[in-house]
């Protein structure tokens, strides 16, 4: 399989498990994930480091980030807290595209 294609695969993958986990929050059509959370999802699959994919995902707008991170302010509740933010619109895009 290409190496682009093992992105793909891996990005749909993670995003579908973290949807139907219920275990994360969706606001706004982001699906907010702690950044130790989806590292740990990450790193089950060795091709690649966490960093070097985090970067790929970053540049391919997979998910909202600031400025030089991988994650972005998001207040809810009242409270203000860095979440990695996985764009549900691309995700949706993307698994029409690459699923069978």
């Amino acid at each position: 399989m290409e190496k682009g294609m093992i992105y793909i695969e891996e990005y749909l993958e993670i995003t579908k498990f973290l949807i139907n986990s219920g275990k994360v929050p969706m606001e706004k059509g982001y699906v907010l994930v702690p950044k130790i959370v989806l590292s740990q999802l990450l790193s089950k699959n060795g091709y690649e480091t966490i960093e070097n994919k985090l970067k790929i995902w970053n540049r391919l707008r997979w998910i909202d980030a600031d400025p030089g991170r991988y994650t972005k302010k998001v207040s809810r509740n009242g409270n203000s807290k860095r979440f990695v933010k996985i764009d549900q619109k691309i995700y949706l895009t993307m698994e029409e595209l690459f699923r069978k």
